[in-house]
């Protein structure tokens, strides 16, 4: 039955093929929605969809303000002020 039903399996449990690593969020813009302070993890909207942001700036971010991903570490964004650091 396994061979029977292998491919439905596979394209049930694997993930969407036609979205975008999340390795390639480095660089993307978002929006701060939470006050985050440095070092501090807190929330960003990016592509639609609220992330878990830490900040790796030396300013906090405001809500509001935008910010640029500088990093990836799983489901944690490490963020940074859009013009720099």
């Amino acid at each position: 039955t396994l061979l029977m039903f292998r491919n439905r399996l596979l394209k049930l449990f694997q993930a969407d093929p036609q979205a975008p690593p999340v390795d390639q969020l480095v660089g993307e813009i978002g929006t701060v929605t939470t006050d985050i302070r440095p070092g501090d993890v807190g929330q960003v909207q990016l592509r639609g969809t609220a992330w878990s942001a830490r900040n790796e700036s030396a300013s906090a971010l405001a809500p509001g303000t935008r910010c640029r991903v500088l990093r990836v570490d799983g489901l944690l964004l490490f963020v940074g002020p859009e013009g720099g650091r």
